[in-house]
C-alpha cells in the first residue's frame, strides 16, 4: 500500500516531468535556481523556483494551464507581484490526501524592486542535471544571500555548507559580482565569512547601511531600474491599500458543525500553505479585554465566571446592555483589525476566527443560535439591525490570498 510520501513523490515525478516537457515544446528560456538535486523525480523542497525569460512569462502561465488540465488538477493559489509568480497546483486522493506541487517563477534577482540581476545574466552559462538547465551555482548563492543581507535576515543555517563550498571555488568572480553592489572592503569580509561556513551567524547590516547601498545599486540601474522599481512600489501600495484575496463567513445554529468545517479548513489550509500560514482566533481579535474583565477592574462584579463548558450560561441582557456589548465587540473588531488582522494579510496569510458575534436574519428576525441569546430584547428593533449591519461590515470585503 502506497504511503502519504509516496503518492506525493509519485504524484511530483508526474507533474514535473509533464512540466519540463512542455517547456521543451513551447521553447521556454528557463533554469532552476534551486533545490534541483532530486529533479525531476520530486521537488525536494516546499516548491520549486524557477528563473525564466520575461517575454517568456505569459508561455509558462499557458504551460501551468495545460499541465493542470493534463492532470486535472486544481488551482489553490495564483498570485503575482513584480519579483515573482507562483502557482500552487493540487490534487485529492480517493483517501482524501492532498497531493500539491507549488512553483514560483522569477524574471530577475531583485530586493525592494532594485533589480541585483537580469534574467540574462542568471540564464548564462547554465548547468544541466538530469536534462534540466540549473543556473551557474554563483546565483544559488547570489539571489538567496543577497536578498536576506538588504533585507536585515540572517540565512537559515541549512545553507552554512553549500554557501561555503560556492564562495570558495568562486571567490573571485563573486568580488568582481559584488563590489559594483557593496564595495570592495565589504565585500571582502562577507566573504570571508561565508566561506569559513558562518553565513547564518553573520551580524545583519544596519537600516543606515542597508538604505545607503539599495540606493546606490538602483542609482547604478538607470531608467530599467527606475522602471522595476516605480512597479514594486505600485504593488506595495495597492497591497497596504486593499490586500487581495477572499473573505468567507461561516453562521449556522449552535451544533451544527461550524467549527468542525473550521478545524478542516484550518487542517487543509496548513497542508497547502504550511503550519505558519494561519492566524487563529477563538472569537474575537482580543485587542481589548474581555468584559468580564473589565467589569471586575471596575469593581462592578466581584468574579469573573469562566465555566466555559456552558457557553449560554451567561443571563439574558437587555436592550442597553446588549447595545453596549455590541458597541464593545465592534470597536474590538476595529482595533484587532490594525493590530493583528491587518499585518496578517499584508504578509498573505489567512486569517481565522472561529465564532461570529450574532447573526441576524431579516426573513425568521433571529436564528436560535448563542448571539440570538444576547439580543432578545431589541432584535426586531431598527436600531438594533443597524447596529448588527455595522458590526458586520466593520472588516474589509477583502482577505489574504487564498
Amino acid at each position: 500500500m502506497l504511503t502519504e510520501r509516496m503518492l506525493q513523490e509519485e504524484f511530483e515525478a508526474e507533474a514535473l516531468t509533464g512540466l519540463f516537457s512542455l517547456f521543451e515544446d513551447r521553447s521556454v528560456r528557463y533554469a532552476i535556481l534551486r533545490n534541483y538535486e532530486s529533479l525531476p523525480y520530486s521537488v525536494g523542497a516546499r516548491d520549486i523556483d524557477i528563473v525564466l525569460m520575461p517575454e517568456d512569462l505569459w508561455a509558462t502561465t499557458e504551460v501551468v494551464c495545460e499541465l493542470a488540465k493534463n492532470m486535472k488538477l486544481r488551482f489553490a493559489n495564483y498570485y503575482r507581484d513584480e519579483r515573482l509568480t507562483q502557482f500552487v497546483l493540487f490534487r485529492r486522493t480517493t483517501a482524501g490526501e492532498v497531493l500539491e506541487l507549488k512553483i514560483d517563477f522569477f524574471t530577475n534577482s531583485q530586493v525592494y524592486g532594485i533589480e541585483a540581476f537580469t534574467a540574462e545574466q542568471m540564464l548564462y552559462d547554465l548547468r544541466h542535471h538530469n536534462g534540466i538547465p540549473v543556473v551557474n551555482e554563483k546565483f544559488i548563492f547570489l539571489d538567496k544571500w543577497l536578498f536576506h543581507l538588504f533585507v536585515g535576515k540572517s540565512v537559515h543555517p541549512k545553507y552554512d555548507a553549500e554557501f561555503a563550498e560556492i564562495c570558495q571555488r568562486e571567490k573571485d568572480v563573486l568580488t568582481v559580482d559584488l563590489v559594483p553592489l557593496l564595495g570592495k572592503d565589504r565585500v571582502k569580509g562577507l566573504l570571508d565569512s561565508v566561506v569559513s561556513g558562518v553565513a547564518s551567524q553573520m551580524p545583519v547590516l544596519s537600516r543606515g547601511t542597508r538604505v545607503y547601498l539599495l540606493a546606490r545599486m538602483l542609482a547604478n540601474r538607470g531608467l530599467r531600474g527606475a522602471g522595476h522599481f516605480a512597479r514594486f512600489l505600485g504593488h506595495r501600495f495597492r497591497n497596504l491599500a486593499a490586500p487581495k484575496g477572499i473573505f468567507l463567513s461561516i453562521s449556522g445554529p449552535d451544533g451544527c458543525g461550524k467549527t468542525t468545517v473550521i478545524n478542516q479548513v484550518i487542517s487543509e489550509l496548513k497542508t497547502i500553505y504550511g503550519d505558519d500560514s494561519i492566524e487563529y482566533r477563538h472569537f474575537r481579535p482580543a485587542a481589548l479585554p474581555r468584559i468580564a474583565d473589565v467589569a471586575k477592574a471596575a469593581h462592578a462584579i466581584e468574579t469573573v465566571d469562566k465555566d466555559y463548558s456552558n457557553p449560554h450560561r451567561a443571563k439574558v441582557s437587555g436592550t442597553v446592555g446588549s447595545l453596549a456589548r455590541v458597541g464593545y465587540y465592534w470597536l474590538d473588531y476595529l482595533v484587532g483589525y490594525f493590530r493583528s488582522v491587518r499585518p496578517v494579510l499584508l504578509k498573505r496569510h489567512g486569517y481565522a476566527v472561529r465564532s461570529l458575534l450574532l447573526r441576524y436574519d431579516r426573513r425568521s428576525r433571529a436564528k436560535p443560535d448563542r448571539s440570538a441569546k444576547w439580543f432578545p430584547a431589541f432584535r426586531r428593533s431598527p436600531v438594533a439591525v443597524a447596529a448588527i449591519r455595522i458590526l458586520h461590515s466593520c472588516g474589509p470585503r477583502r482577505g489574504p490570498s487564498p
